[in-house]
């Protein structure tokens, strides 16, 4: 009988054990489909059999983490949740899914929420790196809700522990200059190994921050900070500005470009500004621009005609008239207006800087309008390494690689640190499959470009086709 029982749990066992083996090889194909279907870019798909398969198997290892990701690069802040929050009971997250659920949090509104995650995970963390990340996030996050006292309390702290990067400690620069102006002449900047361009703007920056008139110190604050993209500063700025004098027509006409460049809207801003100032020719300019961007090329030129008709002979009204009829459509006007600018001024190289680059940009006549325009920024300024660029992303475009090698190398030689030369190497490089000097120009572009468009670009360039990211000095 004790026989008999044996062999019947052993038979029983064994049958348990098929059944086991056969739930975990189906269970095994749908892991590996689902993985493709993550791989694949369908992350709801491959959400949906994890899941499937956490319901039979819960201790089965899945690729939340990198679902988690995917859902955050297609803007599903909701769904990045869903898959991280239930983590911080068990202390799963890693700092990487720290800043992942703080940001996805931010998108919701749930504010406290990704704050309190961060204090937490500041207070843990033992490695320097993870808490450098997680303080750059704090701060990141605190600037974005103009708190920019506590954005600048969690970059000291870096400073403290010997954890600051080139990038913190320019903007602990920055962020000084809003929240304490007074203390920017007791920091060490000159003596530095901040890159140049930070050098350069801190000295333009002590210019004003002594101004007497408050709403005029924060007018010049503005414009220094747009001056190096950081706009979201400048509106800040610039809204303290007309704050303290509502009447300041310029003021409300750069807010709108300070809000415009964020993407947000500046009409209500621009409106006032020409409310107050109808006859301003500076104002009339920045709405022009503000018009540009939003397509309204009618509204933009007729307000540069205004311009040109009290002022006729200020070449940056038949400049940007070029530029607004040439996004208008209207290229064989658009050279007139240059030709215009040049007319005026022959000795100034700007109007044809700005043919060259409508050239460029619209493919338009190429050699007869672009390469004499180029060349003509050479003749009236030989050592200036502008115009051989020019000459070189012509050439580069119409199909003649070695001049256009040869244009570059000799804006390199009248300047090595003008960085927009070395981003269009770069490119000409990728063009070409030459892949090495390709990442090494872009990330000489993005190492002199500081917060310049060529330096964010060549960011772009260098991670999608190297997978680096090199933060913007």
């Amino acid at each position: 009988m004790g026989k008999r029982l044996i062999k019947i749990f052993l038979i029983c066992l064994f049958a348990v054990w098929i059944a086991f083996f056969f739930v975990d090889v189906k269970v095994d194909g749908w892991k590996k489909v689902a993985d493709r279907f993550l791989a694949a870019g369908q992350a709801e798909t491959a959400e949906e059999m994890y899941q499937k398969i956490k319901r039979i198997q819960p201790w089965r290892t899945l690729d939340w983490r990198t679902l988690a990701l995917m859902y955050t690069r297609q803007g599903k802040p909701e769904k990045v949740i869903s898959i991280l929050e239930p983590w911080i009971k068990n202390d799963r997250l890693d700092v990487a899914d720290v800043v992942m659920l703080s940001t996805a949090y931010e998108i919701t509104g749930d504010t406290e929420k990704s704050r309190e995650l961060l204090v937490t995970a500041s207070r843990k963390v033992i490695d320097g790196n993870d808490y450098q990340i997680i303080q750059l996030q704090r701060a990141k996050l605190h600037r974005a809700k103009h708190e920019y006292d506590q954005a600048l309390a969690c970059l000291r702290q870096l400073q403290e522990k010997g954890l600051n990067t080139p990038e913190s400690e320019i903007d602990t620069i920055l962020l000084t200059v809003i929240v304490s102006p007074e203390r920017l002449s007791m920091m060490d900047i000159e003596d530095s190994s901040l890159p140049d361009w930070v050098k350069e703007w801190s000295r333009s920056i002590s210019d004003v921050v002594d101004e007497s008139d408050p709403s005029q110190r924060w007018f010049l604050i503005g414009r220094r900070f747009g001056s190096i993209g950081e706009w979201d500063l400048a509106e800040y700025a610039f809204m303290n500005a007309v704050d303290l004098s509502p009447e300041m027509a310029d003021s409300w006409a750069l807010l709108a470009e300070a809000r415009q460049q964020q993407g947000k809207s500046g009409k209500d801003a621009i409106t006032r500004a020409l409310e107050l100032a109808p006859d301003s020719p500076a104002v009339r300019l920045t709405a022009a621009l503000y018009y540009r961007r939003q397509q309204d090329t009618k509204k933009a030129i007729e307000l540069l005609e205004e311009n040109i008709r009290d002022n006729p002979n200020e070449v940056i009204w038949y400049l940007e008239k070029g530029n607004a009829l040439a996004e208008g459509g209207r290229l064989d006007d658009a050279v007139m207006a240059y030709q215009r600018a040049v007319d005026l001024y022959p000795e100034d190289p700007a109007g044809y800087r700005a043919a060259a680059r409508f050239s460029i940009q619209y493919a338009y006549r190429l050699e007869e309008v672009g390469l004499e325009a180029a060349n003509s920024v050479i003749a009236l300024d030989r050592d200036a390494p502008d115009g051989y660029d020019l000459k070189g992303l012509i050439l580069s475009a119409l199909g003649k690689p070695e001049e256009a090698s040869a244009a570059y190398q000799i804006a390199i030689e009248k300047d090595e640190k003008y960085a927009p030369v070395w981003l269009h190497i770069g490119q000409m490089a990728l063009e070409q499959a030459d892949f090495s000097s390709a990442r090494d120009a872009l990330e000489k572009s993005i190492k002199l470009g500081g917060r310049s468009y060529e330096a964010q670009l060549a960011g772009r360039l260098l991670k999608e086709y190297f997978g680096e990211v090199i933060p913007l000095p």
